[in-house]
């Protein structure tokens, strides 16, 4: 696609998505002003448990070591840990002595070694996503604990409300790559060559949609590229405007949830990483 084209549609779909978000933050204010019954909201989650103040990892390092300082892993899915023992570059190098460049500064990181999740329910593999999130350094700058006390527990419930939605959304975007203009832009960010035959890029990218559906309907945002992301929010935003009313409250919050996980993603990993997740070690 062109640049003018594109450039045209990343504003259109940024304005409808904040327009969305932005009513999502109003109803959550309204509701918190005067709070709707308890049995209509549907059961409350604990807040976020792990208080981490980001500070100089190099700093740290040179304070403390793995065994005095190891990951320790919450039954409701959160993690304590120091990040630069469990941060690696695309080069396989760790945290400190790392030297790739990128741009955003410090993104392209993946966590490695750290322990399977215990807890697999949506809510805890979304509060594993809080914390890895809080610990990058490119990613750190969204508050993912601020955003899971004030949102989670509404966003999750709407998610599993709106399953079929999604499925129906990614379905239909996999079903019509074939005629799809941006289908060789859409190969290059998967790493395809130039040429690449039209069923092996189709093939490819319908699994990378895929696996980010499931990962993202399971809670298990970690294991979400940024390629999985951004298919997910194409998909939304191709889809049929009936299957996705805008005056639908679990469809907003549906779409600010993906817009978040697009846009955190987006500022951890260049042009060169599209297909690189928080945790793509353990995918």
């Amino acid at each position: 696609m062109s640049k003018q084209v594109e450039k045209a549609d990343k504003a259109a779909v940024k304005a409808a998505i904040q327009k969305m978000s932005k009513q999502v933050e109003q109803q959550d204010a309204a509701a918190a002003a005067a709070p709707a019954p308890a049995a209509s909201q549907g059961p409350q989650l604990p807040p976020f448990a792990v208080s981490y103040d980001p500070k100089d990892v190099a700093e740290l390092a040179s304070r403390l070591s793995l065994e005095e300082y190891p990951v320790v892993q919450l039954e409701t899915g959160e993690l304590r840990l120091a990040p630069q023992f469990h941060l690696i570059g695309r080069c396989g190098k760790g945290f400190i002595s790392c030297q790739c460049e990128t741009e955003p500064r410090g993104a392209d990181y993946v966590y490695t070694n750290l322990p399977d999740p215990i807890n697999t329910s949506m809510d805890a593999l979304v509060r594993r996503w809080c914390c890895l999130v809080k610990n990058s350094p490119a990613m750190g700058g969204f508050a993912a604990d601020q955003w899971y006390n004030a949102h989670g527990s509404r966003t999750l419930q709407a998610i599993e409300r709106k399953q079929a939605t999604l499925i129906t959304c990614v379905d239909g975007f996999v079903d019509n790559l074939l005629e799809d203009p941006n289908l060789a832009t859409l190969a290059r960010l998967a790493g395809l060559p130039d040429g690449v035959q039209t069923q092996h890029a189709i093939s490819v990218i319908s699994r990378e949609a895929k696996q980010a559906r499931s990962a993202f309907l399971a809670g298990d945002w970690a294991l979400v590229t940024r390629l999985g992301g951004t298919l997910l929010h194409i998909s939304i935003q191709t889809s049929d405007p009936a299957d996705v009313p805008s005056d639908d409250e679990d469809i907003q919050r549906l779409f600010a949830a993906v817009d978040i996980l697009q846009s955190v993603l987006s500022s951890g990993y260049s042009k060169n990483c599209w297909r690189l997740a928080p945790e793509s070690s353990r995918a």
